[in-house]
């Protein structure tokens, strides 16, 4: 197919974004589109998809992997191909790694006679914070054929050619807290009787900074950021309760752990001064993206002279690809698409980047399952 055919993978998608673990829509979309390239699509992990095209000669098994899930965004993009499910959108591109996914299955497949081993073909749902790389796992989707290594790619506000490519560590891993102060509440014009939570959470929030400097080297980063803050309704009432929402970030695995507890430690012990107590609580968490070192050298050697590689600066951005780590060496490309703002209600990418997308994954593809005669 063209590149012309892969744009409209992409927009046809676009217009039907599905929360994570809702992607029916999009899982049948997906099914229809690998029967007719010849592979046999299954669903996994729910509203997930997996296709393996099986040369049936041996060699290695290579598994690619795109999201699927659209965030909860109403789209503020006047164009024919505008998401069509009002407050949700492909906001963070989502639309445009199935396409290349696509795109890469049909390539492969038309030249199957001349490729050795096998390739997965699977399509996440629920990458947006509920980590459903673990129900994909879970299901044990990689355990039959289990890969050698397993690749994705993100699109990434990087100039359209480029791919982003760094061994090691890529993307933080993330972990979403919420935190309750509970104290006594009563009339604002009488604080004295009342344990004002909102004072408390407050001490707490500016507590955080030290915490963080505290933990680690200024070389190795850790990011702490509360990002909601709520208590009371009135502008006389002292609350009972004020709760924090927040999140940390660390691209070391082991040190994610200790910064959790110190957090509710630290929550406490101010708290308790001032005759509150606290409830902390976490969920959602997932490693570092990690690229295997030799997984990324072979792929410099392997792109390098027909696309511009650079090697970016790692964000504190999550991705749960890192859970794919656990299976098989795991590598994680960033796509040039700029102007690329994720999580934005105008985000657009430049469409010309799927064509870079499938070509870069089909000539990874190729290198390890090319017929050597």
């Amino acid at each position: 197919m063209s590149h012309d055919a892969w744009i409209q993978f992409r927009r046809d998608l676009h217009k039907i974004p599905e929360l994570g673990f809702e992607e029916y829509e999009t899982q049948r979309y997906l099914m229809r589109k690998l029967h007719e390239f010849g592979l046999l699509p299954e669903p996994i992990a729910k509203t997930g998809v997996k296709a393996v095209l099986d040369t049936r000669r041996p060699g290695p098994t290579l598994a690619f992997r795109a999201d699927m899930d659209g965030l909860a965004v109403e789209e503020q993009n006047k164009v024919d191909y505008a998401s069509t499910h009002p407050g949700k959108m492909h906001a963070c591109g989502h639309d445009f790694h199935m396409a290349c996914l696509l795109g890469l299955a049909d390539t492969l497949t038309q030249q199957k006679e001349n490729l050795c081993g096998k390739v997965v073909f699977f399509f996440q749902p629920a990458e947006e914070a509920l980590c459903g790389s673990r129900d994909v796992i879970e299901s044990g989707a990689l355990s039959d054929p289990k890969p050698d290594a397993i690749i994705g790619l993100h699109v990434w506000d990087l100039p359209l050619g480029t791919i982003g490519l760094k061994a090691g560590p890529l993307m933080a891993a993330p972990a979403f807290f919420e935190l309750t102060v509970t104290g006594v509440g009563g009339h604002g014009a009488e604080p004295f009787k009342c344990k004002n939570p909102i004072s408390v959470a407050s001490q707490i929030v500016s507590s955080f900074d030290t915490l963080a400097n505290s933990l680690t080297h200024p070389t190795k980063p850790l990011v702490i950021s509360v990002c909601s803050l709520n208590a009371g309704n009135a502008s006389n009432v002292i609350p009972d309760t004020a709760t924090l929402r927040g999140t940390i970030r660390t691209f070391d695995d082991e040190l994610m752990p200790q910064a959790l507890s110190l957090l509710a430690t630290n929550a406490e012990r101010i708290a308790s001064a001032f005759g509150c107590h606290t409830e902390f609580t976490t969920k959602h968490y997932h490693g570092t993206v990690y690229n295997h070192p030799v997984l990324a050298e072979w792929a410099r050697k392997t792109l390098d002279g027909e696309f511009k590689l650079v090697e970016p600066t790692p964000s504190m951005i999550g991705e749960d690809f890192s859970s794919y780590s656990q299976v098989a060496p795991s590598l994680f490309l960033w796509l040039g698409a700029s102007p690329c703002k994720l999580h934005d209600p105008k985000n657009n990418p430049d469409e010309r980047a799927i064509s870079y997308g499938v070509a870069a994954l089909t000539r990874l593809a190729e290198d390890k399952l090319l017929r050597k005669e």
